[in-house]
């Protein structure tokens, strides 16, 4: 019987250190699943640590781009009104300068259209003239020469009465015009 009772006695530790063996694994799994738990924790806390500081310095950054936005906004508001002034100012200087440009064109056609007719009517005597002079002698050349500059001359008076020797633009220059009748008169000497 002792042996009996040995025998139940050493199965009986048996089973105790088998039941101590599971229970330190049991232990260790739950230690470990502590040190992964408290570590999950730590890094999940650490995330949102970060997170908020970066919504932090986010919306510190959003809120000085909006401050600038809104001071460019207001500087735009307020260039409005002088770009508007600046683009009806380059448009009245616009139509003044096409406005001035035409007046002056007409002026300009209105002095010198007297003169391209005296100008013509001067070149049509002195071809008349020279046509003359190839067909008769020296000497009635000469008279006719005379006759022509005396009818060039009459013609250029009767201009001058008109139109005045000196006459000024709209932008108040003096224009001073040319003698035709001793410019012709000497080429019908010369002849």
């Amino acid at each position: 019987m002792a042996l009996i009772v040995d025998f139940i006695l050493l199965a009986a530790s048996g089973a105790a250190c088998f039941y101590c063996w599971v229970l330190s694994t049991r232990l260790k799994s739950l230690t470990n699943t502590k040190d992964g738990l408290k570590t999950g924790i730590a890094a999940l806390s650490q995330s949102a640590e970060d997170m908020q500081n970066a919504m932090t310095e986010t919306k510190q950054s959003a809120n000085q781009n909006a401050d600038r936005l809104q001071a460019l906004l207001e500087e735009a508001d307020t260039k409005i009104p002088e770009l508007h002034d600046l683009l009806q100012q380059l448009s009245d200087i616009g139509a003044q300068t096409v406005d001035e440009t035409e007046t002056a064109a007409k002026n300009l056609v209105e002095i010198l259209a007297p003169h391209i007719r005296e100008a013509k009517v001067a070149a049509q005597l002195l071809l008349t003239a020279l046509e003359e002079t190839s067909r008769t002698a020296p000497a009635v050349a000469l008279a006719s020469a005379e006759e022509l500059a005396a009818e060039t001359e009459k013609a250029v008076n009767e201009k001058d009465i008109d139109a005045g020797d000196n006459q000024t633009d709209d932008t108040g220059e003096h224009i001073e015009f040319i003698d035709v009748d001793e410019q012709v008169e000497s080429k019908g000497q010369a002849a």
